[in-house]
């Protein structure tokens, strides 16, 4: 071995070379130096100092991060706390359940499909975060929601492509708490399914307060199809109605919405009664009626069907006609036909006087006020609401 190495083994006969003390044992540890301050060890409870003199560069370091244990992927999932109470049998008998909603309130819970929620109810709970749901005894995870049961159970059951009977709802609030909630948390075809409650909504727009309020309630919510119903009711009420709202409601005034679709639908049925200054009647595509035969008195002439073929019918019924027409211009409705049948039968005596016209008189008016109402209700209701 050269002579100017040193080896740390135990060497030949010479005997053993006299170990050094190791510096770290025997002196004390190292002081900063050349103005330095020492940084203290309690400084930070996560961070490991290292002192030594400041012009050899020394720096902190921090301890390594250690990661908690992972949980084990086969630990059974943690099973629902509260009380869960199946009281509605038409959601206990869903074949493709595989979530449970229940409501907070009442521990009133539903067996629902996921998909369906997705679709029509994404607002509700979010279905994706299942996984981390507690479960029910048969496994299915538990959303809870804190809203009312009485409006969550309509909900769900469109949801579902199930109808709402009319027992589920109890008034107009409880109607517009439904219609709220649906269009807040549903898609939008769920609130093309609202369109089943349309009816329900229809009856509370009888009398000409409930109507304003109706209208106040549709103007703060995007329901196009309760806006129609709401303008669609507005033709039905009489001019007297129509005018007290208009001073008293600037939803039914000359500006606002329903007034502007009420002048609207009065200016359509005119134009499309009149051509060419005569009287037209667009739906009549046939001739059997008997004012076409009747010999009894003048004759006038109308236009008939969409191309407005002119013919000749008898003077008192162009009479009966403007009548009708007249009506409609005061009310703009359907139901005006029907109801001013009767009333209007005293322009009629004439027709009494013809032999072919009294056993087929009756019939053939009834048959002619179903097809004007008929033709009046699919025009009205091809006209839009501009909601302002």
């Amino acid at each position: 071995m050269p002579s100017g190495k040193q080896s740390s083994t135990t060497g030949g006969s010479k005997g053993k070379q006299p170990s050094l003390p190791r510096q770290d044992q025997t002196k004390p540890p190292l002081q900063p130096s050349n103005g330095a301050t020492a940084t203290s060890s309690q400084s930070s409870s996560s961070t490991m100092i290292v002192r030594g003199p400041a012009r050899l560069g020394y720096r902190s370091m921090p301890y390594p991060k250690v990661a908690p244990p992972a949980q084990s992927l086969s630990a059974p999932p943690r099973q629902f706390q509260g009380t869960l109470e199946y009281t509605v049998d038409i959601f206990n008998a869903l074949p493709d359940a595989n979530v449970v909603i229940t409501v907070a309130l009442t521990h009133t819970a539903y067996k629902c499909n996921s998909g369906s929620l997705k679709l029509f109810l994404p607002g509700l709970v979010d279905i994706y975060k299942a996984d981390r749901c507690s479960v029910s005894p048969e496994g299915l995870p538990v959303f809870v929601v804190k809203l009312k049961d009485r409006v969550v159970y309509p909900l769900l059951l469109l949801a579902h492509g199930l109808s709402v009977p009319p027992s589920c709802v109890d008034d107009r609030d409880h109607l517009f708490e439904i219609i709220k909630l649906g269009l807040r948390r549903g898609s939008s075809e769920l609130e093309l399914k609202l369109e089943e409650l349309s009816d329900t909504f229809v009856s509370h727009l009888d009398d000409p307060a409930s109507l304003d309020i109706s209208a106040g309630f549709v103007d703060s919510t995007r329901w196009k199809l309760g806006k129609q119903l709401v303008g669609r009711a507005t033709l039905r009420l009489k001019q007297e109605d129509m005018k007290s709202l208009a001073a008293s409601s600037r939803f039914f005034c000359t500006q606002g919405p329903l007034g502007q679709f009420r002048t609207l639908a009065i200016d359509d049925l005119a134009a499309l009664m009149y051509i060419n200054g005569g009287l037209h009647i667009p739906f009549l595509t046939c001739l059997d009626f008997v004012w076409f035969r009747c010999s009894h008195g003048r004759r006038k002439t109308i236009f008939v069907g969409l191309s407005a073929v002119k013919v000749d019918c008898a003077e008192w019924f162009y009479n009966y006609c403007s009548a009708l027409i007249d009506a409609l211009s005061k009310r703009p409705t359907h139901q005006t036909l029907t109801e001013h049948t009767v009333e209007l039968k005293h322009i009629l005596p004439a027709s009494r006087h013809c032999d072919q016209c009294q056993g087929a008189l009756a019939k053939d008016i009834l048959r002619f006020s179903r097809l004007f109402a008929a033709h009046v209700k699919e025009r009205v209701q091809s006209l839009p609401v501009k909601w302002i």
